[in-house]
C-alpha cells in the first residue's frame, strides 16, 4: 500500500522542523507511559482481588443453597439429592440469625451461625472484629450471653426479657481477620443454635463444597435445574455481590481515568500531523498531480498517527509487563503499614493487556482520524 509506505517514510525520516519530531516523540512516550501504568495498576488491583477472595474463602462455601422465600427449611430430601452428586465433596446445614450478645459490661449485635462442628455445646468461635469491639478474650473464661426473641413469645410490659431466648457459651478461639461479613460472626454448635431459636431440624442454608476440578458454572446450572425456583444457588461471588460489585467498579474507574489520560496525551499526535501536513505540502501537490485521491492523502496521515500510537502501545505493554513481573517475583515495592502481605500483590490477566492495547489504539485512531480528515481538506 502506497499510503502506508509513505506514512512510514514520513515517520522515520528527518523533518525540516525538529519540533515535529519532538511532538511525535512526546505523544508516543505519553502513550507508552499511560499503557504501562494501566497494565501495572490493573495487575495490582487483580492482586488485591485475589487476597480478598482468599480471605473470603476461609469460611465461605463454594455454593450456598437458600430458600427463595422464607428463612428456614427442612433440608433432609434436598440434602440427599445434592449429596448424591459425585462432584460434591461435603454438604453442611447451617442455622444463621442476627442476635444480640453481652460480654461483661459490653453489648453488641452479631451474626450467630450454628454449624455441626462437633464442639461442646457451651463453646463458640468469635470473629476478630467482634472480639476486638467487645474485648473478648478466650483466656479469661468469661461467658458470652446470646439473646434472641423466643418463637411465638408474648412481650410482657413488666418483664420484657421473658420474651427473649438466651444461651451462654464460652469463647474457645478467635477467627482470623477476613472479610467484612466474618468480622461480626460468632460460630456456635448447631444444637445450641437450635435451642436459642426454638427450631429443631430446620436450617437457614446448606453449605456445599465441591471436589477439585469441578466446573462451578456447570454445577450451578445443573443444581438450579434440579432444585427449581424454590431455592437459590449462590456461588462465592453471588454470596458477596456488593463486595465484588464495588471491586469491579473501582477497577473500571481507574481504567477509565487512565484511558482519558492516554487520550489527552494522544492529542499531541494531532499537532504533529497538522505541522507535518504543512511541511509536506509540496509532496501532497506532487502526489495529487500523479493522480492520488483525497482518500490516499488522508490515509497517509492516518497511518502515520496510528504508527506513533502502535509504537507507544508496544513499548508501554513491554514496560508494564516487565514491571509487573518484576514486582511479582521480587516484591520490590513494599506496602506501608501492617497487612497480610508485605509487598504489593500482582496478578497479570490477558484481558487487562487487551484492554490497555485497545485503549491506546482507540485513542490514537480517534485523534489520527480527525487530523487526517483535516489534511485531506487542506489538500
Amino acid at each position: 500500500m502506497i499510503s502506508l509506505h509513505i506514512a512510514l517514510r514520513y515517520l522515520f525520516s528527518r523533518k525540516g522542523h525538529n519540533v515535529i519530531n519532538l511532538i511525535s516523540a512526546v505523544a508516543g512516550t505519553g502513550i507508552a507511559v499511560g499503557v504501562a501504568a494501566l497494565v501495572l495498576i490493573l495487575s495490582v488491583y487483580n492482586g488485591f482481588d485475589r487476597i480478598v477472595e482468599d480471605n473470603m474463602g476461609e469460611l465461605a462455601p463454594d455454593f450456598l443453597i437458600a430458600p427463595s422465600e422464607g428463612k428456614y427449611f427442612v433440608p433432609d430430601s434436598i440434602a440427599e439429592v445434592i449429596a448424591a452428586n459425585p462432584e460434591v465433596a461435603d454438604i453442611t446445614g447451617v442455622l444463621e440469625e442476627n442476635v444480640a450478645i453481652s460480654y461483661g459490661s459490653r453489648q453488641s449485635a452479631a451474626v450467630a451461625r450454628g454449624v455441626d462442628s462437633g464442639a461442646g455445646d457451651d463453646e463458640c468461635l468469635v470473629g476478630a472484629g467482634l472480639a476486638s469491639r467487645n474485648n473478648i478474650n478466650p483466656a479469661l473464661l468469661s461467658p458470652i450471653n446470646i439473646w434472641y426473641p423466643r418463637k411465638d413469645a408474648a412481650v410482657l410490659p413488666l418483664s420484657p426479657e421473658e420474651a427473649l431466648g438466651n444461651v451462654r457459651v464460652f469463647p474457645s478461639g478467635i477467627l482470623p481477620a477476613g472479610s467484612a461479613s466474618e468480622a461480626g460472626l460468632i460460630i456456635l454448635p448447631l444444637a445450641t443454635m437450635e435451642r436459642l431459636l426454638g427450631r429443631s431440624g430446620e436450617v437457614s442454608a446448606l453449605y456445599v463444597n465441591l471436589n477439585p476440578g469441578t466446573n462451578p458454572r456447570r454445577f450451578s446450572r445443573r443444581l438450579s435445574e434440579v432444585l427449581g425456583d424454590g431455592f437459590l444457588v449462590l456461588g462465592r461471588k453471588e454470596q458477596n455481590r456488593a463486595l465484588y460489585r464495588m471491586m469491579r467498579g473501582e477497577k473500571a474507574a481507574i481504567a477509565l481515568i487512565l484511558f482519558f489520560l492516554v487520550l489527552v496525551v494522544a492529542l499531541n499526535i494531532y499537532g504533529s500531523l497538522t505541522m507535518l501536513t504543512i511541511e509536506k505540502r509540496d509532496d501532497i501537490f506532487a502526489l495529487e498531480a500523479c493522480g492520488a485521491s483525497k482518500a490516499t492523502i488522508r490515509n497517509i496521515f492516518l497511518y502515520n498517527g496510528l504508527a506513533v500510537s502502535m509504537l507507544g502501545m508496544i513499548v508501554g505493554l513491554a514496560v508494564g509487563l516487565a514491571l509487573a513481573l518484576l514486582q511479582m517475583h521480587t516484591g520490590l515495592a513494599k506496602m506501608p503499614g501492617t497487612f497480610s502481605t508485605e509487598a504489593y500483590p500482582v496478578v497479570i490477566k490477558f484481558t487487562d493487556i487487551v484492554l490497555a492495547a485497545a485503549g491506546a489504539l482507540l485513542a490514537g485512531l480517534t485523534v489520527s482520524s480527525a487530523a487526517a480528515r483535516g489534511a485531506a481538506k487542506r489538500s
